[in-house]
């Protein structure tokens, strides 16, 4: 029984959770909160909670010695036993594939996230433009390359927080197994219509 109020409790605190360091301050204040009885009992023994407690502490509680029941002689409580056993495994078992299955899909991942650069200026960065983008606008503009101090590579001065705002998740895509956030607008935070949103993906 109360190995299943201990699983019950811990399954409650992860639920619980919305961080990792939360999982970890709860964990360490059940564990503070079980040595207290601990440390309780070690100074009783040691006479610093009065002499009634040293000896409630250190007296004996059973004046019988009690028999090992053997299960063995009981062959239908050796089943029980058994069974229940495999059936508390089974169900870890599932309950870790189900959260594991959950996780490969991506479900636990937020579907949105703000994002806050700062006011901050980077002169003279140079700017990644994608093959198919940089090469339709040096059709379209033949001295455009003249703006590049290589191939696709655009010397200009980057404002971060234009980039500043509400990147919701594309259920659709997904880079090296990872999740996609692509910008909203500023005010509604909509999907762009005719601009190219910025992205938040793994590298």
């Amino acid at each position: 029984c109360m190995g299943y109020i201990f699983l019950l409790n811990a399954f409650v605190v992860l639920i619980r959770a919305t961080e990792v360091i939360e999982i970890f301050y709860d964990v360490l204040a059940l564990q503070f909160v079980q040595q207290l009885d601990d440390i309780a009992f070690s100074l009783a023994k040691m006479d610093a909670l009065g002499v009634a407690m040293r000896k409630a502490c250190m007296s004996k509680c059973f004046h019988t010695e009690f028999d090992r029941k053997q299960f063995k002689r009981n062959r239908v409580m050796s089943i029980v036993l058994k069974a229940v056993y495999f059936i508390n495994l089974g169900c870890l078992l599932a309950g870790m594939s189900l959260v594991t299955l959950h996780q490969i899909n991506g479900e636990y991942q937020r579907s949105s996230i703000t994002v806050d650069f700062g006011s901050e200026i980077w002169e003279e960065a140079l700017i990644n433009l994608p093959k198919k983008q940089y090469e339709k606008w040096v059709w379209m503009y033949p001295d455009f390359k003249n703006y590049f101090t290589s191939d696709q590579y655009e010397q200009a001065t980057l404002v971060y927080s234009f980039f500043n705002g509400v990147y919701e998740r594309d259920p659709t895509v997904m880079h090296a197994g990872r999740p996609v956030y692509k910008e909203r607008r500023k005010f509604d935070s909509t999907p762009f219509e005719h601009t190219v949103p910025a992205e938040i993906k793994y590298c």
